[in-house]
């Protein structure tokens, strides 16, 4: 995968990204067999990013909320996402359909829950709310995190210091 940011290229081998992925399923699972759940719904921004890989799925910046929402099992990772953004996920973000399916609706319809012993990111009293243990999940960085960081980091720094040079004093923001 090729990722164009701020005229720098970052290159991240498909496999790797496919990799992370699986593993971060694997950690999901497990920690819905320690709470004896069948499911969880992933509906923040940060809990889609971390378990693709980051990518990038929201419409509105001012909110926590993905424009999707992810359904995991044992046996199956379902995005119900709308029919505008089906596209754009499959387009974009998602690199790897074959280990996903999608479950399209139009934007005014109401999605349908599943039923059973479900978790769920954040505060709903429908569900049982595992947001602290994702929150733990992802502070286990990958190898592929790290190395992401780190070019980051490393751009980040080119950039400050481009910036730094090219600073006089009575240069004013106007």
């Amino acid at each position: 995968m090729f990722s164009l940011k701020g005229g720098s290229i970052i290159i991240i081998e498909k496999q790797k990204i496919v990799s992370e992925f699986q593993d971060k399923r694997e950690k999901i699972i497990n920690l819905l067999d320690r709470k004896n759940l069948t499911g969880i719904y992933l509906t923040k921004v940060k809990n889609f990013n971390w378990l693709f890989a980051g990518a990038d799925h929201h419409i509105n910046i001012a909110t926590n909320d993905s424009a999707s929402r992810v359904y995991i099992d044992k046996d199956d990772v379902i995005i119900e996402s709308n029919n505008i953004e089906t596209p754009r996920l499959k387009d974009e973000e998602i690199i790897f359909d074959d280990l996903i399916n999608y479950r399209n609706h139009y934007w005014f319809e109401k999605v349908e829950d599943k039923s059973g012993n479900i978790a769920i990111d954040r505060n709903d009293n429908s569900f049982v709310c595992v947001s602290e243990e994702l929150k733990k999940l992802r502070m286990q960085l990958t190898e592929n995190e790290l190395k992401r960081y780190e070019i980051l980091g490393d751009l980040t720094g080119n950039i400050i210091e481009s910036v730094a040079k090219k600073i006089t004093p009575g240069i004013s923001e106007l």
